[in-house]
């Protein structure tokens, strides 16, 4: 007589499988919402700011054709925000789902300026005036940076490179240094970042940024004067700026400003 299966017995596949579903879970549930949220903010973003492209550049194939594949620039914004979070979780800090989430954003929101940035020469002020509400509001939820660093980061982004475009005005130098001055829109851009990242982490950006622009620059230049064609234009610094501040959010995770350097060192050390 065959004896028939225990309750036991036939419970125990089930409560493997639930319990590898929650391990998944634990392990890619935040680099998931990360990647779900990045995608979801450049497809949101994308429709908000159709109005103030189509205002600046008056041609509305043109306007669609900058933000063209929408799709596939979700895909990779969501493929950023996983990276993002998974790399944000390499440490003894994990990071919350609101950080998790904000690094999504964070992810998409780059990912478009640098686009934008690198189609048309501009960064449209609803996505530099996005990105600076919701760091300002991060940091008064203490997330990331201290509202005081926030605030700080946020005043330096914004007048370091102000400050550098009034003396070479003032100089007499902007005519010739046209090509190099920094526009509006990134000077709006890095001041998001400093809300972002605080005020170390805007210097940091800023100066990685610029010497990421003038490599390129020189790159370009010398293929140029082997192609024997005419000196490049200027460059975008936007896409330097969104490629020196995208990891900003998870070092902070793992760092974060507050924290001095003994308790980082002891938490590595335990």
């Amino acid at each position: 007589m065959i004896s028939q299966p225990s309750w036991s017995q036939a419970e125990e596949p089930i409560a493997l499988l639930r319990s590898a579903v929650a391990e998944a879970r634990d392990d890619w549930g935040l680099a998931v919402l990360a990647a779900l949220t990045a995608a979801i903010s450049l497809l949101l973003l994308t429709s908000w700011l159709q109005k103030e492209l189509l205002h600046w550049l008056q041609d509305a194939r043109a306007t669609h054709q900058i933000m063209a594949p929408r799709v596939l620039w979700a895909a990779l914004s969501g493929c950023l925000g996983l990276a993002l979070e998974t790399f944000a979780e390499i440490g003894p800090h994990r990071p919350t789902p609101w950080q998790a989430m904000a690094m999504g954003f964070w992810s998409a929101a780059l990912l478009l300026a640098a686009l934008i940035d690198l189609r048309c020469r501009l960064l449209p002020d609803r996505m530099t005036l996005t990105i600076a509400i919701l760091g300002l509001g991060l940091a008064g939820w203490g997330q990331f940076v201290r509202l005081d660093q926030a605030l700080l980061g946020g005043l330096l982004g914004y007048a370091i490179p102000w400050m550098t475009n009034r003396w070479a005005t003032r100089s007499g130098r902007m005519k010739a240094a046209a090509t190099a001055a920094i526009g509006r829109g990134d000077m709006a851009l890095l001041g998001g970042v400093g809300l972002w990242l605080g005020a170390s982490g805007v210097i940091g950006v800023l100066l990685a940024s610029s010497l990421l622009l003038l490599l390129t620059a020189g790159v370009q230049g010398l293929m140029n004067i082997r192609r024997r064609l005419s000196p490049p234009g200027s460059l975008p610094m936007g896409p330097a700026i969104a490629a020196c501040a995208w990891l900003g959010p998870a070092n902070l995770v793992q760092w974060p400003g507050h924290m001095g350097w003994l308790s980082i060192v002891a938490d590595f050390s335990a």
